[in-house]
């Protein structure tokens, strides 16, 4: 179940950073704005179901 959930973040995270650049046509700087806050929240989001996973086990 937790590695759906981390899938589906990553999809998601994938298609958020397709839509900005390809539809709203952000330029390099609003580009990297996004993104970089977008990365460390999906880096945030697997490093905590990791160790969530790891303590089940």
């Amino acid at each position: 179940m937790k590695m759906m959930k981390t899938i589906l973040a990553v999809l998601f995270y994938f298609c958020l950073d397709y839509v900005m650049r390809e539809w709203l046509g952000f330029g390099s700087l609003g580009y990297w704005a996004l993104s970089v806050p977008n990365f460390l929240l999906l880096v945030m989001l697997l490093k905590r179901n990791y160790q969530e996973h790891k303590q089940v086990h």
